[in-house]
This record gives C-alpha cells, structure tokens and sequence, in this order.
C-alpha cells in the first residue's frame, strides 16, 4: 500500500541522502493521501505518594489515561506519542527529585480506526 502511494505521488528514493530525512520527507507527502499517523506508546507512570498530588496534573495533562490507580503511591497507564517521552520523564524526575519514574509497557502498533501506525 506504502509502495503504490509511493509511486502515485512520483517519489523516488535516493541513495546520496539520509534515510531518515527521505522517510521524514515520504511520511509528510504520504499523509496526505493515506491516513497515517505514529504509533502509540504505552507507558506506566508512577509517582510517590506525597509528590502525587503537585504532579497529577502535570501528568494527566500530557497523557492520553487508560487507568489510575493510588495504593500508597499514583500509578497512572496511559497511552503517549514517542516525541514526548523524554520531556515527561523529565519533568516528573526533576519536580519529584529522582523519585518518580516512567516505564514503557508496550508499543501501539494500530490505532482503533484502523489507521496505518508508524514508529
């Protein structure tokens, strides 16, 4: 399906350029035409009790939740766009002194539409 929508929209691969900036360049010509969009990741984040409530929302705000639990500490599973993983891990890090911590559970391949999902 990539390959014919390839040719449909006239690009050809080129073997003195980068891969990923050719891919980048190919996702951006192809989204137009298929729907594409990049996968989800899975993570499990999880934050100590009494830095919980100062970080909730921070958290919630940058996470697409599926569940959330408090027994003693907040464990929130949610889904999150790879580009965002460092900049959560970092502001839950830093405003929790190392305490808190980010974990991938899994990767997303397809979404619920049936779209295609790219990594």
């Amino acid at each position: 399906m990539i390959e014919n929508a390839m040719k449909d929209i006239h690009f050809s691969l080129n073997p003195k350029r980068n891969n990923k900036q050719q891919a980048l360049d190919v996702i951006k010509q192809l989204a137009g035409r298929i729907p594409i969009q990049r996968a989800q990741m899975k993570v499990q984040v999880t934050i100590p009790g009494k830095d919980a409530k100062k970080l909730k929302e921070k958290v919630i705000s940058m996470i697409k939740v599926e569940s959330e639990t408090f027994d003693p500490d907040l464990n929130i599973v949610g889904l999150i766009d790879p580009g965002h993983f460092r900049t959560i891990e970092e502001t839950i890090t830093s405003q929790s002194k190392g305490r808190a911590k980010i974990e991938v559970m899994s990767l997303k391949d397809v979404s619920d539409a049936g779209d295609l999902s790219l990594t």
